[in-house]
């Protein structure tokens, strides 16, 4: 049996279950400092909270304002009493004791909450109802955790608490879809949501027969239960069920007209619990007070007891024009407490029961054609059932996005993870494509961003901040070292961006490679040609500090060529890439060109900390490297600078957001003008001329300025600084390569191969490709070409062929999602002197949530991967911008769950009883409303309807249930008891897994409990943590 691994961090806690319970919990403890981790065995966190719309408190300050008198000791008090003193009183209190500073916690989170008074048989005002449901505060949780680096480890099952010889938790065992391994800590929290899925445990512990039961929300089998009485727990409280009901098992939906507002269509689940409906069951009798359908938790006791523990609600059709008119008493899936919805009617109620009639179960089916990728159908599928396949192979289409980028990087995929809050699946798979991803975040001039689609809808996705925010975030990442698979080894001369990008992928790809750099760091024109306000050297080292853990060797100081011959490289190694960069500036053939104090702008740059700057500056030149040259001339003290380039307008090859900067910080920017002379006093420059430039471009686009001669204008200058372009080495250029006039090496420009057969070159030093990213893009055509060529490969095959992009992007129906930015941090004047901190701030968790919900994932396709968690809402149909979404029938029952019969005896045939039995109880109840009082069951009056009036309805319901509610016996301090109630060193359990806190049915009287004690038992177990290790 081969060696299990251990995961490359320990914690201080483990979280098992990201549902309610477990996110509180990490949440909580990132913000008391804790080193947590939440693991989940689904594909997304959230578990069956989603589905949930509110959650218990007692004495909150919503109550109190609403002025409603909620003391917790009363809660406690009657919720001993419904439970005949059952409960663990002491867990009872602190978890009561706790609600209300959760609705102050969540509160500080930006949710904002409203308390239900109108829930039908709740005794106390409890239920706190946040805008948007749980399902916003689980989405709010998540994000915070993006934002404070906690790691959630998503589809990944906990299989067995670790313990060592004294019985202390060491941490858990775990699997994913490739590996099992061990995660170290010695703390553990279980929360996975009790045993609902599991149907052998069902049969075991629950006393009634539950394989008809209509499970809800998802299906959780016990894990957690299981693994804590394997470590020596105790159990407590297995047998029950959160039940519900009796619904219908299907989706009957109908329109709403609300005044004032568009109709929406709200699923009438509740339909089969309607308390003026008649309920009798598969015998033709009644059998209970239908009243009780208000209380959907205490309804189901009754149901459950009945033949194959099924309902049947039957309405004539007055009734049912009634509920068009006037709506329904109860149903709408809760939002009966809305009070326009109270008041709505259902025109659509008839005719979707005639629907129903066919007996057909219907199911959600994406059109691929219509599909546009948006994402929309994933971020309101409540129940996680829909995968965004954002791959796509058969469509061979790529974003916009990913077409721009010269390294052609996933980023719908990456930003699709990023939703859903798998920032480390999101790094992984941005790594997959960029060797420096923070480098990029900074100085990368967004070609993507140019070509997005969101621009046809509002502006374009903040990709490059994006990009930061997730390499930020990772910027102390240990990378796994790469297995060294092939024998050859491959040298890289030269550490700029493109000899940087071509080193990683060959490492990544399993070669052996050595980088020579002669000056005395690694990064080339990154690290000595970019100011650190704009790259900051700290980043730098750390991004190639990274590429060098890879398993990257580095040879600094080594000049090829002086140090080492380059035919001695070419005999050690297998292959080669050069890439040495044009390392030299520029330079123009003017009078005084050659004068003290006439500078060019790489050799500025390079040394500027070793340059004195006094007075007036003049920087020649309207890119980048112009724009650096001017900033850093400021910073090292200059009077004044003006910056002063041939173009004018659009034609000025710096970015716009580096001449905003320029500008902000007393930058003088002169457009139109060419140098003409530098003005000199003893061999010194003290000025230049220039001369108006009236055009710059020809007709066919190529470089050919025109002046007007007649036209000029001088300037003082204390130092100039000529920013024109870069030059090659010639000197540092092997004589054997064959090159231009330049030093420029030629080169095959798609597979890079010099004419020396095992040489291969890119980035500026065979012409430049203008951008970093290009650089590297060019480093990563090099590696192939290499990878190939050691392979015996052809290297060109299949090269050069474009990507294709998509053809229908979203666009029709999309919100308009306002674009996330984050200001410079400009300084100006002595503020400015000796500051090269960075200007341009990162994105914070936030900021980058917000911003990667506009991107559209543009060409993937929705994918139903989860189908047992589909809860037939119609979220995702009714969401569609593409109207890509249909429901369609997947399979005919046996028994329509609705049947339309203009006799009774037609309607027996359809329940399966005796006529002459159906017939009776109808005359019974008729007789019942007729004298206005209900004398078997003695139900409300207000609630009674006869049966008279054909076509007659009945509509089949069962009951269904949520959760479990049990299992792990715990004491108040969440700590998991053994059977001696000895608590066990470091296992900890919390939400629905527990038992004790939750009598043998469902406390539907205070609402939302369920919800509150997940959240109350989250936070207060880290609490414990902290107090075991000394930290609280």
């Amino acid at each position: 049996m081969s060696e299990i691994a251990t995961y490359e961090k320990s914690f201080d806690m483990i979280i098992v279950g990201g549902g309610a319970c477990g996110l509180s919990a990490a949440v909580e403890a990132g913000e008391n400092g804790l080193n947590v981790v939440v693991i989940e065995k689904r594909h997304s966190a959230g578990g069956n909270a989603v589905f949930a719309d509110g959650m218990l408190a007692a004495g909150s300050h919503i109550q109190k304002k609403q002025l409603l008198d909620v003391p917790p000791d009363e809660i406690v008090k009657f919720a001993m009493d419904y439970s005949h003193q059952s409960l663990n009183a002491r867990l009872l209190r602190v978890f009561v004791d706790k609600t209300a500073d959760n609705i102050r916690w969540l509160e500080d989170k930006g949710i904002k909450f409203h308390v239900d008074p109108y829930i039908p048989g709740q005794v106390y005002q409890t239920y706190h109802i946040p805008e948007g449901r749980m399902k916003q505060v689980m989405l709010t949780l998540k994000r915070q955790l993006v934002e404070m680096n906690v790691p959630v480890i998503t589809d990944t099952e906990v299989t067995k608490i670790m313990k060592n010889e004294k019985g202390e938790v060491t941490g858990v065992l775990a699997r994913d879809l490739e590996r099992e391994f061990i995660v170290n800590a010695p703390n553990v929290l279980i929360c996975t949501g009790g045993y609902s899925g599991n149907k052998e445990m069902l049969r075991k512990y629950f006393p009634f027969d539950s394989s008809g039961l209509i499970c809800w929300g998802l299906h959780h089998n016990g894990d957690g239960i299981r693994m804590a009485t394997e470590a020596g727990g105790a159990n407590e409280g297995l047998g029950i069920l959160c039940l519900s009901g009796p619904h219908i098992p299907a989706t009957v939906k109908a329109r709403i007209d609300i005044p004032g507002e568009a109709p929406c269509f709200i699923q009438v689940s509740a339909l089969g619990r309607e308390p003026t409906g008649v309920w009798v069951n598969k015998h033709g009798k009644r059998y209970v007070s239908e009243a009780i359908g208000l209380n959907g938790h205490e309804a189901p006791n009754a149901v459950i007891r009945q033949p194959d523990q099924t309902n049947f609600a039957l309405f004539d059709s007055d009734t049912i024009q009634e509920m068009e008119d006037h709506g329904l008493i109860k149903g709408l899936n809760q939002d009966t407490r809305n009070k326009a919805i109270e008041r709505s009617h259902l025109p659509g109620l008839a005719q979707q029961l005639r629907f129903q009639t066919e007996g057909m179960i219907y199911g959600e089916i994406s059109d691929p054609d219509k599909c546009t990728g948006c994402g929309t159908c994933v971020m309101n599928c409540a129940a996680g059932a829909i995968k965004l396949d954002t791959i796509v192979e058969e469509r061979n289409e790529c974003s916009a996005c990913r077409y721009a980028c010269p390294l052609h990087t996933d980023m719908r995929t990456y930003n699709h993870l990023l939703k859903q809050g798998k920032k480390a699946e999101a790094y992984a798979v941005l790594r997959e494509y960029n060797p420096l991803p923070a480098v990029t975040g900074r100085v990368c001039p967004h070609y993507c961003e140019g070509e997005c689609a969101r621009q046809h809808v509002d502006e374009s996705v903040n990709v490059r901040s994006l990009e930061r925010f997730l390499a930020d975030s990772y910027l102390d990442g240990e990378p796994a070292p790469f297995e060294k698979k092939h024998g050859e080894r491959v040298a890289v001369i030269g550490s700029g961006p493109s000899g940087l990008a071509c080193a990683y992928f060959l490492c990544r790809n399993g070669y052996e490679v050595t980088v020579f750099e002669k000056q005395p760091e690694a990064g080339g024109n990154l690290r000595y040609g970019i100011p650190s306000y704009r790259l900051p050297k700290d980043v730098l080292r750390k991004q190639i500090a990274y590429i060098e853990k890879m398993g990257v060797s580095f040879k600094c100081g080594v000049d090829v060529g002086r140090d080492v011959s380059f035919d001695e490289i070419r005999g050690e190694y297998d292959a080669v890439y050069f890439a040495i960069g044009a390392q030299l500036s520029a330079k123009i053939a003017i009078p005084g060109a050659d004068s003290k104090n006439v500078l060019g702008g790489r050799d500025y740059l390079r040394d500027y900390e070793n340059i004195k700057v006094e007075g007036d500056v003049v920087v020649v030149g309207g890119g980048s490297v112009a724009v650096d040259v001017a900033l850093t001339a400021l910073r090292r003290g200059a009077k004044s600078v003006r910056m002063v380039c041939l173009e004018t307008g659009d034609q000025i090859p710096a970015w716009e957001e580096e001449l905003e900067q320029a500008r902000a910080e007393g930058v003088t920017l002169h457009e139109g003008w060419g140098p003409k002379a530098i003005l000199t006093n003893g061999g010194t420059a003290e000025g230049i001329e220039f001369v108006k430039c009236t055009s710059v471009f020809d007709a066919e686009g190529r470089f050919a300025p025109v002046y007007d001669e007649s036209r000029t204008e001088s300037f003082k200058a204390d130092m100039v600084i000529m920013a024109i372009g870069q030059a090659v080495d010639k000197a540092s250029v092997p004589a054997e390569l064959e090159a231009y006039g330049n030093g420029m090496l030629v080169v095959d420009k798609t597979t890079l191969r010099t004419n020396i057969d095992k040489v291969f070159s890119g980035g500026d030093i065979i012409g430049g490709r203008g951008s970093v990213v290009k650089s590297m893009a060019e480093g990563k055509e090099g590696a192939i070409s290499i990878d190939r060529f050691l392979r015996g490969e052809d290297i060109a095959a299949g090269r050069g062929e474009p990507l294709r992009k998509v053809e229908n992007p979203p666009k029709d129906n999309m919100p308009l999602l306002e674009r996330s930015d984050v200001p410079m941090n400009i300084s100006a004047g002595e503020e400015l002197y000796g500051n090269f901190s960075e200007v341009r701030r990162g994105f914070n968790g936030q900021q980058a949530a917000n911003e990667v919900n506009r991107c559209m994932t543009c060409g993937s396709r929705s994918v139903f991967a989860y189908s047992d968690d589909c809860q037939l809402c119609r979220a995702c149909e009714e969401n569609c911008p593409s109207k890509a979404i249909t429901m369609k029938p997947l399979y005919k029952m046996e028994r329509p769950l609705v049947k339309i019969a203009d006799t009774w005896e037609e309607m027996a045939e359809y329940i399966g009883c005796s006529s002459e039995v159906l017939k009776k109880t109808v005359e019974e109840w008729n007789d019942y409303c007729d004298h206005g009082k209900d004398r078997m069951f003695v139900k409300r009056e207000d609630y009674m309807r006869p049966l008279k009036k054909p076509p007659f309805y009945a509509v089949q319901s069962r009951v269904a249930f949520l959760s479990t509610i049990g299992g792990i016996k715990i004491n108040e301090h969440f700590e998991v008891v053994d059977k001696n109630d000895e608590p066990i060193p470091g296992l900890y359990a919390g939400g629905i897994d527990c038992g004790g806190w939750e009598s043998d049915t469902y406390n539907v009287v205070l609402s939302g409990s369920t919800m509150g004690f997940n959240i109350s038992s989250g936070r207060l177990s880290v609490h414990e943590v902290m107090k075991r290790l000394g930290k609280e």
